[in-house]
């Protein structure tokens, strides 16, 4: 569901998944689509309280296995309706989780002067997640926005570009500090994709979104980016993803100095 540039989460062979499960109950009961179509609902109980690794790289990659089955599936009018409730928590647990995988890393950092590994990889695997989710085919009964719409909505209102931002800063400081590696890339781009979608379509963008970024500083995060790449050790890809984020700024953005350091960035990259 992700960015095709980016490699997906290994998961541990022994870690025993959500639809692993789901599976083995479907073959009993003759209802295995039917299964598959209603794990987003099940995983939202699933992600409540994780805290280790593996676990949360097993769900993220089951969030992304259900809504590529859900969206593959999505003529079928026979399918059950997703619970918009359920769908909206699980966002919201992901955005969560983000937040607990950032804290923990400072905090291991400014504890025991030791770098976390796994907040890269669990960051990468929590943003192709909502990668997943914000792109969940289907329109919720009675409702003028499509699932996908609802979860960027979900992840906005519970400060998930705050988050981001902050798991991008983390992750940057590592990597120039200490060691640049394939998996902080992947990481970077992948948070920086989900960003990205978040103004990839022009009717769901709004100027209190273009504020969201501002107000969190990260205009200047995404700037620094554009201005020196080599610095910051960022990729090509994610380059593009940082700009339309810049762009939207630029558009809807409050007019002054900001808006005027935006331009002369991309006046410099053209």
């Amino acid at each position: 569901m992700g960015d095709s540039t980016i490699s997906p989460i290994s998961i541990v062979p022994s870690t025993p998944t959500l639809l692993d499960a789901l599976e083995e109950t479907g073959k009993n009961t003759g209802q295995e689509d039917i299964q598959h179509k209603c794990t987003l609902e099940l995983l939202r109980k699933a992600m409540e309280g994780l805290s280790e690794s593996c676990p949360v790289l097993a769900v993220c990659s089951e969030i992304e296995r259900c809504v590529k089955l859900y969206n593959e599936s999505s003529t079928d009018c026979t399918l059950p309706m997703v619970d918009v409730i359920h769908l909206k928590q699980c966002q919201h647990n992901l955005v969560v989780l983000l937040g607990k995988a950032q804290e923990n890393s400072v905090l291991k950092y400014m504890e025991d002067s030791i770098v976390c590994d796994t907040f890269p990889t669990e960051a990468k695997a929590i943003a192709l997640a909502t990668v997943a989710l914000f792109k969940l085919d289907g329109r919720p009964p009675k409702s003028f926005g499509e699932y996908g719409t609802e979860c960027m909505q979900e992840f906005k209102k519970r400060a998930g570009i705050k988050i981001a931002l902050r798991a991008l800063d983390t992750i940057e400081i590592t990597q120039i500090l200490f060691n640049a590696n394939r998996t902080n890339h992947e990481a970077m781009q992948a948070l920086g994709y989900m960003l990205s979608l978040l103004v990839d379509k022009p009717c769901t963008v709004h100027a209190e979104d273009a504020e969201s970024f501002l107000n969190d500083g990260g205009q200047l995060l995404l700037k620094r980016y554009q201005s020196n790449p080599l610095e910051s050790e960022v990729t090509s890809d994610m380059l593009l993803h940082c700009r339309p984020v810049l762009e939207a700024c630029l558009q809807y953005g409050r007019i002054g100095k900001v808006q005027d350091d935006i331009t002369q960035v991309f006046a410099i990259k053209c």
